[in-house]
C-alpha cells in the first residue's frame, strides 16, 4: 500500500512539474511577443518589474465592475453585439489574486529581453517625486521612456490571458491597457479591454 502511495505522489509531483514548466514557456513567449511590439532598436527597452500600486488599484476596481464585456458593430445604423464574454466571479477572483501577489519579483527571473535594462518602481517613484528631476533627469540618465507590466494571468485552460502593460514617456505623454488576450493563429491578440489610459 505505501509503495502505491508513493508512485502516485511521484506521478501527481511529476505531473504538476511539466504543467509549470509548460506555462511559464507560455509565459516567456507572450511576454517575448510583447516586447517586439512595443521594443525599437534605436534605444533600450527599459522596465520595471511589475506596476506601481497606483495602476494595480485601478485595475481591480475596473475588473471588479466587469461582467460582460463586449464588442459593439453599427449594422443597418443599429448597434448589435458581434461578440461577447462573460468573466465568472470565480474568475475575476482568480485574476485578482495574481495581480495583488505581482510584487513578487522573482517571477521576472524567467525573462531575458535583448537590449534592455530594469529600473525598480522605488527608484521612478523617487525621481517623479523630487520636483528638481522629473522627466528632465528620467531622459538624461536613462532614456525617453519606460514600460510596465504585468506578469500574464492565464486562465480557461491557458486559453484567454489578462495582462496590463504600460508605456510612460512624459508628463503628457503615455499610455496603457489592461485587457483579455486569446490566441489567433499562434499570435496573442487582444480581446477586450477592461481598463484604458491615454496621457
Amino acid at each position: 500500500m505505501k509503495q502505491i502511495l508513493f508512485l502516485i505522489l511521484i506521478i501527481l509531483s511529476i505531473t504538476n512539474c511539466v504543467k509549470a514548466q509548460s506555462l511559464r514557456k507560455q509565459t516567456r513567449e507572450f511576454i517575448m511577443e510583447i516586447y517586439k511590439v512595443h521594443s525599437s532598436p534605436a534605444e533600450p527597452f527599459i522596465y520595471t518589474k511589475g506596476i506601481d500600486s497606483y495602476e494595480k488599484k485601478e485595475i481591480i476596481e475596473a475588473l471588479e465592475k466587469t461582467d460582460t464585456l463586449k464588442k459593439w458593430r453599427k449594422v443597418n445604423g443599429n448597434l448589435k453585439v458581434i461578440d461577447s464574454l462573460v468573466l465568472s466571479t470565480k474568475e475575476k477572483k482568480y485574476i485578482i489574486n495574481k495581480l495583488e501577489r505581482a510584487s513578487d519579483i522573482s517571477l521576472w527571473d524567467q525573462f531575458n529581453f535583448p537590449h534592455s535594462f530594469t529600473i525598480s518602481q522605488d527608484t521612478v517613484t523617487a525621481i517623479f517625486k523630487d520636483i528638481t528631476r522629473g522627466w528632465n533627469y528620467f531622459r538624461n540618465t536613462y532614456g525617453s521612456s519606460f514600460n510596465s507590466f504585468t506578469i500574464p494571468i492565464f486562465f480557461r485552460d491557458n486559453k484567454l490571458c489578462a495582462f496590463y502593460y504600460d508605456n510612460s514617456c512624459g508628463g503628457l505623454c503615455g499610455e496603457g491597457v489592461f485587457a483579455i488576450y486569446r490566441q489567433e493563429n499562434k499570435h496573442w491578440v487582444r480581446w477586450f479591454t477592461i481598463y484604458e489610459w491615454v496621457s
